[in-house]
Order: structure tokens, then C-alpha cells, then sequence
């Protein structure tokens, strides 16, 4: 019979090795986790393969944004000096539905235009759209699309003298001034959601705009809503200075706005396979690519590579995606990222 000196030293060591055994346990998980982590790194898994579902697609209208200039030239000055090896080899291509008129369109857009403090009965009535004017004030016009719910409102701001002398509030109530704007055309805010708007504040000047630094000196501000990002990708406009979204506030007024969107069927979509970046590169240097704003020169330092999608005419098939060559305030340059095989 073992004695109790016997037991306690037995206990003692059967302890050790317990603790020794989690410890070796612990070990080989991290080195596992560790392993992976790196072969993913040096040997990334193979993305599921595309379903183009589809068939081929249009090719990418580049038109949409800026030519390049004849000359020009580009540096690759990304963090690694390099062009990124972890991009996607697969995206999403979503489907758009194209407008189409229904029966009492007609009626639903001039109860919007009441809403929105505009006359209940359009002045001019034209094939696709309607106008109609301020209550109060009969130089602002209203032209809305019928079957889209599309569209611009028109005033003679940069001549106005009442808006000329006026002062804006604050950047907060423009926001909010130009959200119930658009909300009496039911723009859906989680699209356009508030972490995407992006505001400036303008003066007018010799019958033009001049971007202003303090609010003093501001007699409107551009309120811009950018779209929600599409399976994390970003949507941009295809040209910076006609966003899809945006609305001039002066004082408690809106003077000028635009919505020409896109119907973006998020929830139908099918994937395509990519051209890959450096062909993408090849693109660009090619001069087959676009500009969402002028170039500052011919030299175009490129300091970030990404996916995403430019959003441009509302009556276009599909949103498809592009590869963004990022470059200095706020400058895009965006090329076909859609496999060759799979354009026409």
C-alpha cells in the first residue's frame, strides 16, 4: 500500500506532466494557426470560381470620366513600391434595372413635388418627365423623370442677390436641409448613408464658385451622398465634379440639387473573372482608363491600387467593377477590371 509521501510525490509529478502536456497542446495549435496563416500568405487559397451567370457583358464605357492626356506617365509609389499581390482574382457584377414608366407615374411624381413645396400640377409636361415650379419662388425648377424618379432642380442662385448676401448656418443643418430634401423623393438613406456625405462650403463670386475655408464667408454649401459600398468594394462617381447625389443649400433653401441614379440590384449579381493588376497597369499606360478629375500634371504618382465600381448612366446593364489607381487629393484613375474573355 502506497504510503502518503508516496502519494503527494506521485500527485506532484503527474502535475508536471499534465501542465507540460497542455503547454506542448497550447504550442502546437499557434505553430498550426501560425502555418496556415503563413502558407495563405505565400500560397493564398484559390477564390471559388466565377459563375457568369450574365454571359459576356458590354465593355466598360470609359466615357464616363476624363481622357487622359496624350502625354502622361506614371510612379508607382504604394507602400511596397509595387503593385498589390492580394487583390481578388473574382468580383461581383450586379445587375441595374432599367427604367420603365408605369401606370400613374405621373401622379406619384407630382405628389413628390408637392412635398417638396413645389406647384401640385406640373407647368410643362414632356415625354419621360415633368416640370414644375417653386410655390414662392418661380425661377427654381423641378424636372423630374417619370419613370426613374430621377432628377434636377434649377435656380438663378449665382445671380440672386438675396443668396449672394445670405450666410449659411452651419455645415450640420445643410445636412439635415438636403436629407429632407431628398427624402420627399424617397432616396433610400441606408444607400446614401450619412458616414458617406461629404460637404464643401462655396462663395459666389463674379457669377462662379470659390470654394471658402470659413463659414463666414460661405454663401452655400455642396452637399454630396455617396453611395454604400458594394460587398465591401466602394462605388464612385465616374466624374468628381457630377456626383450622382447633391444638393447647394443656402440658409433653410435648396437652390440647385441633382439625383440621377442608378436602380443597383444588390441582390442580383453573379461573379466574373479579373484581368489582373498588372494587365490593369498595362491598361492605363496604355491610355485605356479614365479620370474621375483632371490631372495636376503629367507626372501621376499612383499611391494605392484597389478594387471598385464607378456608378454612371442610369440606364446602363450592369454595375461592374474596376481597379482604382489612387493618387494624390482625391485623384482616381479607374480601368476595366472584368477579364477580356468575358467583355464585348
Amino acid at each position: 500500500m502506497a504510503t502518503l509521501t508516496e502519494t503527494a510525490i506521485f500527485s506532484k509529478k503527474a502535475s508536471r506532466w499534465v501542465g507540460a502536456g497542455i503547454i506542448i497542446l497550447i504550442v502546437l495549435i499557434i505553430l498550426l494557426i501560425s502555418g496556415k496563416t503563413i502558407k495563405n500568405m505565400i500560397l493564398p487559397p484559390k477564390a471559388p470560381p466565377a459563375t457568369v451567370a450574365f454571359g459576356k457583358l458590354p465593355k466598360f464605357d470609359l466615357s464616363l470620366g476624363i481622357k487622359p492626356p496624350t502625354v502622361v506617365s506614371y510612379d508607382l509609389e504604394t507602400v511596397s513600391g509595387a503593385l498589390p499581390i492580394s487583390l481578388p482574382q473574382s468580383a461581383k457584377v450586379f445587375s441595374i434595372a432599367f427604367p420603365e414608366s408605369s401606370f400613374g407615374a405621373l401622379e406619384q411624381v407630382r405628389v413628390k413635388a408637392s412635398r417638396a413645396g413645389f406647384s401640385s400640377e406640373p407647368v410643362e409636361v414632356l415625354p419621360g418627365s415633368a416640370k414644375f415650379v417653386d410655390n414662392s419662388k418661380k425661377d427654381k425648377v423641378l424636372t423630374i423623370e417619370t419613370a426613374s424618379g430621377n432628377l434636377v432642380l434649377f435656380s438663378n442662385y449665382l445671380s440672386n442677390p438675396e443668396i449672394i448676401t445670405r450666410k449659411t448656418k452651419s455645415v450640420e443643418d445643410a445636412i439635415r436641409i438636403a436629407r429632407n430634401f431628398f427624402n420627399n423623393f424617397d432616396l433610400d438613406m441606408e444607400e446614401f448613408p450619412e458616414k458617406n456625405i461629404q460637404t464643401r462650403k462655396l462663395r459666389v463670386d463674379t457669377g462662379g464658385l470659390k470654394e471658402t475655408l470659413a463659414l463666414s464667408d460661405t454663401n452655400l454649401i455642396e452637399v454630396v451622398f455617396g453611395r454604400a459600398d458594394a460587398d465591401k468594394l466602394p462605388i464612385l462617381a465616374a466624374w468628381e465634379e457630377t456626383p450622382q447625389v447633391w444638393a447647394f443649400v443656402s440658409g433653410d433653401e435648396i437652390v440647385a440639387a441633382n439625383l440621377k441614379i442608378a436602380k443597383i440590384q444588390k441582390f442580383r449579381f453573379s461573379t466574373y473573372p479579373l484581368k489582373g493588376v498588372q494587365k490593369a497597369y498595362d491598361d492605363l499606360k496604355a491610355q485605356n482608363a479614365a479620370f474621375n478629375k483632371k490631372a495636376a500634371g503629367s507626372q501621376i504618382a499612383i499611391r494605392e491600387v484597389t478594387l471598385g465600381y464607378i456608378e454612371g448612366k442610369s440606364t446602363e446593364e450592369f454595375l461592374q467593377p474596376v481597379y482604382l489607381f489612387r493618387g494624390n487629393e482625391g485623384f482616381v484613375a479607374y480601368v476595366a477590371a472584368v477579364a477580356g474573355d468575358w467583355t464585348e
